[in-house]
């Protein structure tokens, strides 16, 4: 397993990891507080937390900081996703939601449509769930980008690892929209099972 380099140094990005079983967002002053946030929430719902919890969330924040603040060994499975910024985040949402602000009955899709786009974005490997989606204003961004629409899984959605926006905004914006607002024909490689293929009919 992963492990810092560096414990008297707070990681770039601070302190900060999702349960991945209930979709808390956490944040921390440091590892212990962290671990011990994670174990209330387990305790809350009754989930028993998996074993070595500490060293699992100090292996998760290892996937999301530079390579170099960490050492060990990666283990099978891992996917590394590296922290991005609240800023980036905001103007990447914010390109795919501006036609938005211009009609929204021609730029939403309906709430079933939604939903299956969510699903298939919280299976999806790429759905970096390390970056906190209620911090920093952007859980207002996303309340002024599309109102009170929300998916079911809604706190399992975080971050798109290929366009950097959030995903609980983005799945709920056409493919003409969001193709129209692509930064480049070859902006990412997506799953070939992505909902951005093909919309349901």
């Amino acid at each position: 397993m992963r492990t810092f380099l560096y414990r008297a140094t707070v990681p770039p990005g601070g302190y900060t990891w999702r349960v991945p079983e209930t979709g808390d967002e956490l944040v921390a002053g440091d590892l212990a507080q962290l671990v011990n946030q994670a174990r209330a929430i387990y305790a809350r719902n009754k989930v028993e937390p998996p074993e070595g919890l500490a060293a699992r969330i100090e292996h998760s924040i290892c996937l999301q900081v530079p390579e170099s603040f960490c050492g060990g060994e990666h283990e099978k499975g891992d996917v590394v996703q590296r922290m991005v910024s609240a800023r980036a985040v905001k103007e990447a949402t914010a390109l795919k939601t501006v036609r938005l602000k211009w009609d929204q009955d021609r730029f939403l899709v309906p709430m079933a449509e939604v939903e299956r786009r969510a699903e298939i974005c919280v299976k999806c490997p790429l759905n970096y769930q390390g970056f906190c989606t209620t911090c920093n204003g952007l859980k207002d961004y996303v309340v002024e980008a599309i109102g009170d629409r929300r998916s079911t899984v809604d706190a399992k959605l975080g971050v798109c690892s290929i366009c950097s926006c959030l995903l609980k905004a983005k799945v709920h914006i056409s493919l003409e929209a969001l193709n129209a607002a692509r930064k480049s024909p070859d902006e990412g490689q997506y799953p070939p099972n992505c909902w951005l293929f093909k919309e349901s009919t």
